[in-house]
């Protein structure tokens, strides 16, 4: 899960870099043109959406540390849930 996440940062990062080298030196016309702002929106989700798997692994971290009983609860009833439906497929 972390090497995914790390992955993740990776290509966001990297493709920030990159549109931003291809903002400073290439023409204006190719650089306002509809598959660079696509590809801009594309690389911002890879960027958003680690943060938000960020936040979920510590949201669940926290009720696992702070309300373990309730915890242990959900994640059983998960669990069941995700086997009944893995049997009835």
């Amino acid at each position: 899960m972390v090497r995914c996440l790390a992955y993740n940062d990776l290509v966001a990062l990297l493709g920030s870099f990159l549109l931003m080298y291809m903002q400073l030196y290439m023409s204006e016309p190719l650089v306002d043109s509809r598959w660079f702002c696509a590809l801009r929106v594309v690389l911002r989700t890879f960027g958003l959406s680690s943060g938000c798997v960020a936040i979920v692994m510590a949201a669940e971290r926290w009720m696992a540390l702070t309300r373990p009983f309730l915890y242990q609860k959900v994640s059983i009833l998960y669990d069941n849930n995700m086997e009944t439906h893995l049997k009835n497929d």
